[in-house]
């Protein structure tokens, strides 16, 4: 017989955005938002940094510690025509 898969649930999310804001004494700081896919939409979460690359940094550092795993880049659900890094894990 054919096998159809090993019966897992996944999860996914992916860096929805990242970009820059002024803090203020000519100073940005860096932001990345991930958006945690779901039945009922997107879950964003914000993770800030002295700059754009510092905040990529710790979200990848943090999706990581989390056991998310890169699966590569894709089409944004959101944003049409931009490519954006997918992450998955086993569903909790």
């Amino acid at each position: 017989g054919v096998k159809r898969g090993d019966g897992r649930r996944w999860e996914y999310c992916i860096v929805a955005k990242a970009y820059e804001v002024s803090s203020g004494d000519n100073k940005s700081m860096g932001v990345i938002e991930i958006c945690y896919l779901r039945n009922s939409g997107c879950r964003v979460v914000k993770i800030n940094g002295h700059s754009k690359s510092d905040a990529t940094v710790k979200a990848i550092s943090r999706l990581g510690a989390a056991g998310w795993e890169a699966v590569g880049l894709f089409p944004s659900p959101l944003d049409e025509g931009r490519d954006v890094p997918f992450f998955k894990r086993p569903a909790r």
